[in-house]
């Protein structure tokens, strides 16, 4: 059976690759190897392994070997990537980073729950609902801070100089701006943006025609600081 999925993989890839364009007698030789490595390791390896694992760590070393903007997105990530990238999602506000290992605070989104709660920017999150966060990945972390609205979170949290403290927040509906503009000195626009959204674009031109009424700016200050990237 294990040799058959092994084989059933390989075709796959076969029939994929000659959709899209003719593999080269190369190309088939090396499709032959990766089947062969597969069934090899399913059948070898010390403990059991898990197959998907195995083809996914192939498609995302193919993409390894590209530029460093190309990468593969497994359909979780993708999808929080849709929810990120939409401005609105259900949770508790706060943005994060993983530092040294270590779950923090980037900081709470004023008015959110975890703003109301106290949260500071800074902040270590050392425990969520009882689970240590010491070397959770950002997305784990980011799919154990969302969930359905209403639903309760505890977490435990460290404050610079060593205090902890810890809170219950429920989860809300969190909607987050990419583009906040105002007028300096009545000749400049400023406008900072907090990530690439969908809306960005069409966002950020109305706010600049908002604060020029219409008239010609001297200059446009655009503050990326702490933007994570987004639609680009």
């Amino acid at each position: 059976m294990k040799c058959f999925k092994g084989f059933f993989f390989f075709l796959v890839f076969v029939c994929l690759a000659s959709s899209a364009s003719a593999l080269s007698d190369k190309g088939f030789k090396e499709l032959h190897v990766l089947s062969s490595v597969l069934h090899f390791i399913e059948e070898n390896y010390v403990e059991t392994v898990d197959e998907q694992n195995l083809i996914r760590g192939a498609i995302q070393g193919m993409f390894d070997t590209l530029d460093p903007h190309s990468s593969y997105l497994p359909a979780d990530v993708f999808r929080e990537l849709k929810v990120d990238t939409s401005g609105k999602f259900d949770g508790i506000g706060i943005e994060v980073t993983v530092r040294d290992g270590q779950l923090m605070v980037v900081s709470p989104i004023k008015g959110s729950p975890a703003d109301q709660k106290g949260i500071h920017a800074g902040d270590k999150i050392l425990r969520l609902d009882g689970k240590s966060t010491e070397n959770m990945n950002l997305s784990e972390a980011v799919r154990a801070l969302r969930g359905k609205r209403g639903s309760k979170i505890e977490l435990e949290l460290e404050r610079s100089g060593g205090e902890r403290y810890s809170v219950e927040i429920v989860r809300q509906a969190i909607h987050v701006p990419s583009v906040k503009a105002e007028l300096l000195d009545g000749r400049f626009g400023y406008a900072s943006i907090s990530s690439f959204q969908i809306d960005t674009a069409k966002t950020l031109r109305k706010e600049i025609d908002r604060i020029s009424h219409g008239k010609n700016l001297d200059g446009l200050i655009l503050d990326l600081r702490r933007n994570p990237g987004g639609l680009l």
